[in-house]
């Protein structure tokens, strides 16, 4: 008697099922050897961008407060950067410098900045001449830019 199609059951062996545990190491050993060989390099690529980052995010922080004090107080209110020291300050040159705020900020070490060093806001929030600028901060070929505009002292970020 020959059996019919629907009667017939095929033996399926539960060990041919997947990969032998000798597969998945293998795999997984060649997995550990490629990431072994690129985190380094991008481990130092993620933090060097990352410090410039940080740093531009505090100076845009820094800009609007200065923007804010000045606003606030009616008076004009300066941030100036210092490229020797790697330093900024936020001052009011319009106080008597013996009661003027004074707020010393220090950048990390190695990051180089370029642009306008000082920025001037009126209490309308404005920058003091009408004009926009920018200042940008690198390092190890990783670049942020802060764009400010000079009619309304808002800040953007962007990286370059």
């Amino acid at each position: 008697m020959m059996p019919t199609i629907g009667s017939m059951r095929t033996h399926i062996n539960p060990f041919n099922r997947g990969f032998s545990l000798i597969e998945l190491g293998i795999v997984a050993a060649i997995i550990a050897i490629m990431a072994t060989l690129l985190f380094p390099r991008f481990n130092s690529d993620l933090l060097a961008n990352k410090r410039v980052e940080t740093a531009v995010r505090q100076l845009k922080t820094d800009l609007l407060l200065t923007r804010q004090l000045a606003t606030n107080a009616k008076t004009v209110h300066q941030l100036t950067i210092d490229r020797a020291s790697n330093t900024y300050t936020i001052h009011s040159p319009s106080l008597n410098p013996d009661t003027a705020m004074s707020t010393i900020r220090t950048l990390n070490n190695g990051l180089t900045i370029s642009g306008d060093l000082t920025h001037s806001f009126t209490s309308s929030g404005a920058l003091s001449n009408g004009t926009s600028t920018w200042v940008q901060v690198s390092q190890a070929g990783q670049a942020w830019r802060i764009d400010i505009n000079g009619r309304t002292g808002h800040c953007l970020i962007s990286k370059q």
